[in-house]
């Protein structure tokens, strides 16, 4: 699937917790951000097997480590900014998994991944 279309912004600002209920009744992915909502956009072939390459390889190194790695569909909490991220990957050691009622919540990742993405 290649994405063109710039991710959507929504303007009506939402508490966190409101964030957090809302999210878990959409189809799709969002962040959010000091309040706002963006829509993530979906990945393309390209990133898709970088990702697959790159939780494979790192994946097989931390079976010998206390810690995972998760795709995207992990949540990161980032208190300073008072925001919820999407990272493609993140590497998880110990318990930090624990977030409430929220079990797909990290709070302290110790790595997280973007794929950078050359548009021609």
């Amino acid at each position: 699937m290649k994405v063109e279309e710039p991710a959507v912004k929504y303007e009506n600002l939402m508490s966190p917790q409101e964030y957090l209920e809302w999210e878990r009744t959409q189809e799709l992915k969002h962040e959010y951000t000091e309040g706002f909502i963006t829509a993530m956009q979906g990945a393309s072939l390209n990133h898709n097997k970088i990702l697959v390459n790159l939780i494979r390889s790192v994946g097989s190194f931390l079976k010998k480590m206390h810690c995972d790695i998760y795709p995207s569909d992990l949540r990161t909490y980032v208190k300073a900014k008072e925001s919820y991220f999407y990272p493609d990957a993140s590497i998880v050691c110990g318990e930090d998994i624990d977030f409430g009622d929220h079990d797909d919540i990290s709070q302290y990742p110790s790595v997280i991944f973007e794929i950078a993405a050359i548009r021609n």
